[in-house]
């Protein structure tokens, strides 16, 4: 590992925020001191203002807060608004009076681009050594135009970039930015507890373990679907799908809603699967996340756009079988002669039938969740963080040559 450098700036989304973005940082920020990084985390007081979004982003637990700080000892900066430049110049001019050695800003979302450029264009015209450094989550989607722009503009004042796709790869090449990069796929969620015995997990959760079916009684088996609920990560499509299931197999919704509850909530009632659906409409804190993952006997990820999936990740930690239409997870394996039966396309039609054949009895069904579980084996042993620690040490000396 080069020595050349010491001090680390990252700027994104950071604690006390949700979701999955944070996680990403959060994570980061601990391997980086676990290597005698020095490192602090430049982050966003909000987002989005109070009028556009007026869900609660952040973690208001003061426990929680306090816990999370006393175990990791992150040094966190929260002053940026998306929507005020004189924050975006405090917080570069803060950096600049750290003289960091990187500076790495996460980029998820095109708004960024010009937040992020202004930062990286004062960072770059007063501390000409600094090297800056995009882990880019993605680049666009439907607003192509704006998004490319935004993107470009931010790109003018990075050296080089971290892409977690083939696909965000892709795009990024589709630009002609003559830049630096590296692929490193998003590494495993491996910060939260172990997991616990099922039947004291479903009691936490007070979800019953057996139905009567045909006056017999019968094992439930649980899907979760897990994380914030959002439009393009289509749990509409997963329970329009559960009615095609067996009525033994139960469906855990645990996250925000992002969306209107009542849509999912009529849909529920429409299906006649109200008594298959048990939803835990909040924030999952860090320490109740092995607790839905030990009652699931499946993990389901329907996304309808997706370009990978930290949920797949803790999946993963955990070994949890997992069907997932996560196009980043095929393209990792594709070369490495895995069984890819449960990566499916983003249809009603097609998670039911993945649903049934992991349940199934049928030998030949059976044989292909083997297959599928030596696949999560293989990956998870591919997505470690010391290739993302490693790939930032090769771009930095990239950088400096």
């Amino acid at each position: 590992m080069s020595k050349d450098w010491q001090r680390v700036a990252i700027v994104g989304l950071a604690f006390p925020f949700k979701g999955g973005m944070v996680a990403l940082g959060n994570r980061l920020a601990i391997e980086l001191q676990k290597t005698n990084k020095d490192v602090e985390i430049y982050g966003f007081k909000r987002l989005y203002p109070y009028i556009i979004f007026r869900k609660n982003e952040k973690i208001t637990n003061k426990a929680e807060i306090e816990e999370f700080f006393n175990k990791y000892k992150l040094k966190i900066h929260n002053f940026l608004k998306s929507w005020n430049p004189f924050t975006w110049r405090f917080t570069a001019k803060l950096i600049s009076s750290r003289t960091p050695d990187i500076v790495i800003f996460q980029y998820w979302v095109a708004f960024l681009g010009i937040i992020y450029g202004q930062i990286a264009r004062y960072l770059k015209k007063n501390n000409k050594d600094i090297v800056t450094i995009a882990i880019v989550n993605s680049i666009y989607g439907k607003h192509k135009f704006y998004q490319k722009k935004s993107f470009k503009y931010f790109a003018k004042y990075i050296d080089a970039f971290i892409f977690l796709s083939e696909k965000v790869a892709d795009e990024f090449n589709e630009l002609n930015i003559n830049k630096h990069y590296l692929i490193v796929h998003h590494p495993l969620y491996d910060q939260y507890g172990e997991l616990i015995p099922r039947q004291e997990a479903l009691k936490k959760l007070k979800l019953p373990e057996k139905i009567i079916i045909n006056e017999n009684e019968i094992d439930i088996k649980y899907i979760l679907f897990f994380g914030q609920v959002k439009e393009y990560k289509g749990l509409d499509l997963l329970l329009n799908a559960l009615p095609d299931t067996d009525p033994s197999i139960h469906l855990i919704i645990a996250g925000d809603f992002f969306q209107s509850k009542d849509i999912f909530i009529d849909m529920i009632k429409r299906l006649n699967i109200e008594d298959r659906v048990f939803i835990y409409d909040r924030y999952i804190p860090d320490n109740e996340v092995p607790i839905f993952f030990s009652a699931a006997d499946l993990i389901v990820m329907p996304y309808k756009l997706v370009k990978q999936s930290g949920i797949t990740r803790i999946a993963l930690r955990y070994n949890k079988p997992f069907i997932t239409t996560d196009t980043d997870i095929l393209d990792i394996l594709s070369d490495k002669c895995c069984d890819t039966d449960f990566i499916i396309t983003s249809e009603a039609t097609e998670i039911s039938k993945a649903i049934t054949t992991f349940f199934s009895d049928k030998p030949d069904d059976k044989n292909q969740v083997k297959r599928w579980m030596q696949s999560q084996k293989i990956l998870a042993n591919i997505l470690s963080w010391s290739k993302m620690i490693t790939a930032i040490d090769d771009l930095y000396k990239l950088s400096k040559n």
